[in-house]
């Protein structure tokens, strides 16, 4: 376990906002057809992958009837790409690349393909070489003119990967300056959306909070620009610049920003005050409907990071009756039943946890989950078998580090416990357990 990180990750719905203003690149759309980039709606190319020589044939006739598609093969490797199949549409991008190598929507294909792996200098390098790339003989002006701006996209979310924020406001505000800013498209929002990533990292913070502004005009949303910058700076960890923007945020909208702020509460662990911002009234929400989970889903995790097991119990199984398959809301549900004392609950709560492992064998939280409600029964060896796997994944919750901290101490590792006991102490993000770490 000397490799273990402690890391702070998402709590089912209630912590999503630290990921809604990333990136955002072409990268599920620039294989698309022409006809279908232009929706700002996710697409998915219909094709039945079943058989590959069909599948071709389905890719050229999408090919043949619209002018400013990509390649037959492209399209064909967009399809296996959104089915999560990369390895397949890599072999066809490679494939491709050898006929054809300098074609500029191959060469956005593996910058992109690049982007979705982390491989941030080689999809500069491609992007770059996307620039002076030919374009398919039947692209129109048009068509060319509008790839040229995706690629310039594509290189300033490069930069952004990589940090660079000075090249990619530059690149960015040359697209700013080209587009028509009256034009409701999706690459202008995008352009907007990222001058205010870029000139929040620069530090450049009111002028990120109105290239935001002009975004949320341009597509007709009502969330404020200042709850945006709170959500970049929560990204970051940074709890004193987060309350501060949220506070700005509340001034500014109050009814469209309570759920964003006692979810960020949560993250913060300070419970109590999430629950008193969820007990207001919170009817007047301006923003897109929630869903009607989401408030007592969140009632529920702030009573349990409280410690009252009874009541986030009660409202987490009435959460669990209306939508048993929610994997979240089963998570947090035998997290808390098996702090109750009743056997029944605690049975139940082995129940949920090794439905979730069985249904996610993949999901190192489930897992853990399943350590720890072992662990609570006093089945240590198969505690110590989940929670070893979980281990092997290297970055932990605090959460998972508490519970792997209670094992080492009841197996007499007093050392390893101690390390275990620190770590979950002085990492950030929620720690439902730091009411426990009282009596250690």
């Amino acid at each position: 376990m000397s490799q273990i990180r402690i890391c702070s990750f998402a709590i089912g719905i209630a912590f999503g906002l630290a990921c809604a203003m990333t990136r955002t690149t072409w990268a599920d759309e620039i294989l698309l057809p022409s006809s279908q980039v232009q929706s700002q709606k996710p697409s998915t190319i219909q094709i039945d992958l079943t058989n590959l020589e069909s599948a071709r044939e389905a890719a050229q006739e999408i090919d043949a009837a619209d002018p400013g598609s990509v390649h037959p093969e492209l399209i064909l490797a967009s399809a296996y790409m959104q089915r999560g199949n990369v390895r397949q549409a890599r072999a066809l991008m490679e494939s491709l690349a050898i006929k054809e190598p300098d074609r500029i929507d191959l060469r956005m294909s593996f910058c992109m393909l690049a982007m979705k792996e982390g491989r941030w200098f080689d999809a500069w390098v491609h992007g770059t070489a996307a620039r002076d790339a030919k374009f398919p003989e039947k692209w129109d002006e048009d068509r060319q003119a509008k790839a040229k701006q995706q690629v310039e996209l594509l290189l300033a979310n490069c930069c952004e990967g990589r940090g660079d924020w000075t090249q990619a406001l530059e690149i960015y505000e040359t697209l700013h300056a080209e587009l028509d800013q009256k034009e409701q498209s999706d690459l202008t929002a995008r352009v907007l959306q990222g001058l205010g990533r870029v000139q929040f990292h620069l530090g450049e913070l009111e002028k990120s909070v109105e290239r935001f502004s002009q975004f949320a005009v341009l597509v007709d949303i009502v969330e404020p620009a200042e709850l945006t910058v709170a959500k970049l700076f929560e990204s970051q960890q940074k709890v004193k610049e987060a309350e501060e923007w949220y506070q700005r945020s509340m001034d500014s909208a109050p009814a469209d920003t309570q759920i964003h702020f006692a979810r960020w509460l949560i993250w913060s662990n300070q419970g109590e005050r999430a629950q008193e911002t969820l007990e207001k009234d919170l009817s007047a929400l301006r923003t897109a409907p929630l869903p009607k989970t989401e408030i007592p889903y969140l009632r529920a995790l702030a009573d349990r990071m409280q410690g009252n097991y009874g009541q986030a119990a009660k409202s987490l199984s009435k959460l669990h009756r209306e939508d048993p398959a929610s994997y979240s809301v089963g998570n947090q549900l035998a997290l808390t039943l098996i702090e109750l004392e009743e056997e029944s609950d605690r049975a139940r709560a082995l129940q949920i946890a090794e439905s979730n492992v069985r249904n996610r064998q993949d999901d190192l939280e489930a897992r853990a989950t399943l350590g720890w409600v072992q662990y609570r029964l006093g089945d240590l060896q198969q505690a110590q078998a989940h929670l070893s796997i979980v281990a092997q994944g290297g970055n932990i919750s605090r959460d998972t580090a508490f519970y792997m901290a209670e094992l080492h101490s009841k197996l007499g590792n007093a050392q390893k416990a101690n390390e275990l006991y620190a770590a979950a102490q002085q990492a950030k993000g929620p720690f439902f357990y730091a009411i426990k770490m009282q009596d250690r």
